[in-house]
């Protein structure tokens, strides 16, 4: 029973960390979009090379919605690439380390909207 005890005690604990843990804010997938706008990962770093595939994700959801979107809207021109969005996103969170805690899917939005508002 003592063991039990120990066991679920040491769980719940690893629980709690595992919640805390920031897996969404922009200090999170810096990096990762960093290693999408240079195109190269080193050292076989696999949850850098998530990140990354995330970064992208979300930039290019994004785009798809951005002049659907309600708020925050953007309307990129239609030669817009996406290297030109990443890198927006990248220098926009690099100016902005007070806003890092963020959620991601937040400041490329507003990365974006700061990049090509609608007129």
């Amino acid at each position: 029973m003592i063991r039990f005890s120990m066991l679920l005690v040491l769980l719940l604990g690893f629980e709690v960390h595992a919640q805390q843990r920031d897996t969404s804010s922009g200090s999170y997938y810096l990096r990762g979009c960093k290693l999408a706008v240079s195109g190269s990962l080193s050292n076989n770093d696999v949850a850098a090379a998530q990140r990354e595939g995330q970064c992208i994700g979300v930039i290019q959801a994004l785009l798809y919605v951005g002049p659907e979107l309600s708020g925050l809207k953007f309307c990129p021109p239609p030669h817009a690439t996406f290297g030109q969005a990443l890198t927006a996103v990248v220098r926009f969170m690099e100016r902005n380390p007070q806003q890092m805690h963020l959620e991601f899917i937040g400041l490329v939005q507003v990365a974006l909207h700061e990049t090509w508002p609608c007129t």
